[in-house]
Order: C-alpha cells, then sequence, then structure tokens
C-alpha cells in the first residue's frame, strides 16, 4: 500500500486597530489591549446553541463551523468591533489530483453570495463530488518544529498555547477512494490569530499524484465597493 502525506501552513491575523475599539464581547476585566499583552482571551472550543456546529474561539475573534450535510465555515466574526467578516460560505480547501478538481466540504445553496444570513445556514445542501466530512479531533497546539531561542524570550511558551480543532475529510466514491484530507485549525490565546494548514493521506492501493493544494477558501467581506477606476483598493481585514 503507498501512502503519501502533503503539509502547507496558512496564517491570517484579524489587524490590531479593530481590537482597540470598544469591545462588544469582554472576556477579561480590565480588557485591556491584545497587542500590548494585557487580553485575557483563552482559546476554547464550544458546541454550538443547535448541536450542529462547533466554534473556535478566543473572545477576541471566533470561527463557527457547520458540520452537517457537510462541514463548512458559516462564521467569522472579529468579536472586539463586533464586525462579521464572512460574506458567503465555501469550501474548507481544494484539491486537484491528477486532473481532477474537488472541493473538502463546503455547503451550497446560498440564495445571495453578498451577504450571509444565519436563517439560510439549515437549507444549505453539501457541494456534489466533494469530500465530505467523517469525524473531527481536539486539543491543544503541538510544536512542529523544535524552535531555538536566539533571543532571551523565557516568558514565551512553545508551543504557544490555544485550542485545536482537526476536520477529517473523505474522498467520494470514484477513482480517489481512500484519500483522505485532514484540516487543521488553531487559535491562540489572547491574540485574533488563527493557523491552518491541510494534511493529504492516501489509503488506496494505487499511487495519487496531488497537483495543487488551496489551503484556505474565504468569500469575505469587502473593504469597499467602487464603481469608478481607483489606484488603490482596500481589502477585507485579514493578514
Amino acid at each position: 500500500m503507498r501512502r503519501s502525506a502533503v503539509l502547507l501552513l496558512c496564517t491570517f491575523l484579524v489587524p490590531a486597530a479593530a481590537a482597540q475599539r470598544q469591545p462588544t464581547h469582554r472576556v477579561g476585566s480590565p480588557y485591556g489591549d491584545w497587542l500590548l499583552g494585557r487580553a485575557v482571551a483563552p482559546a476554547r472550543i464550544v458546541t454550538g446553541p443547535t448541536g450542529n456546529d462547533i466554534i473556535l474561539t478566543n473572545g477576541l475573534v471566533s470561527r463557527t463551523f457547520r458540520l452537517t450535510p457537510n462541514a463548512a465555515t458559516v462564521g467569522l466574526d472579529n468579536l472586539v468591533s463586533g464586525e462579521t467578516m464572512l460574506r458567503a460560505v465555501s469550501p474548507e480547501a481544494e484539491v486537484v489530483l491528477e486532473e481532477a478538481t474537488y472541493p473538502v466540504g463546503g455547503l451550497t445553496g446560498q440564495p445571495d453570495g453578498a451577504f450571509l444570513r444565519k436563517s439560510w445556514i439549515p437549507d444549505l445542501k453539501a457541494i456534489p463530488g466533494s469530500f465530505t466530512f467523517a469525524g473531527l479531533e481536539q486539543g491543544k497546539p503541538v510544536a512542529p518544529f523544535a524552535w531555538r531561542r536566539v533571543r532571551p524570550a523565557p516568558e514565551a511558551p512553545w508551543p504557544p498555547p490555544g485550542a485545536a480543532l482537526t476536520l477529517q475529510f473523505a474522498a467520494p466514491p470514484g477513482p480517489h477512494a481512500g484519500v483522505t484530507v485532514s484540516v487543521h485549525h488553531e487559535l491562540y490565546d489572547n491574540a485574533p490569530l488563527f493557523s491552518k494548514w491541510l494534511v493529504i493521506r492516501n489509503g488506496s492501493t494505487h499511487p495519487v499524484r496531488v497537483r495543487r493544494i488551496t489551503t484556505e477558501v474565504l468569500r469575505a467581506v469587502e473593504g469597499e465597493s467602487q464603481v469608478d477606476r481607483t489606484s488603490e483598493w482596500l481589502v477585507p481585514k485579514l493578514t
């Protein structure tokens, strides 16, 4: 049996400027500025009120996943400013195996792609031919490599403390049955910082060529809406 694994790392950060506004969700008192190290915002994983959602949050930001009929991000929120960052649901990732392109998770059927209403989410359907949600694991961040500290930083723990969530997906029936994708998410304490990467495993009896990976597919709220030509566009508040 031939097995292979592919890793890709992607991170994004909600800007510090947003965290300096009046918070709408306090996790400590005083709340303080997360960038100056005064925020008390431990990362955790909680179940949504309907039981169909799981939420990765630390009181500064949150990412909500709907788990049925397939796993997909249905909420990405800046809890300090009260901003909703997501305007439409997308696959969790995308992989190209040989010549076939597969969405990993995701939901379809949103009536309008410009904005997302919570009332629409229960009616969304799985994307035909996509990798399907097969389970999840919860835990803590694990150090991906040994950190040799060049500068003194005795107060900086390694790996950074936080919460880890892994979503498991299985390939649809067909030529790539047996291939699985693990989508790893981490959220760290006291900062609006997520980390995400994929692990692809070949559990079939034949080799599979991975031609391309898209780790993150986010249809975020645009920074502005311009009709006329402009030399500079405001981008969504993700880095």
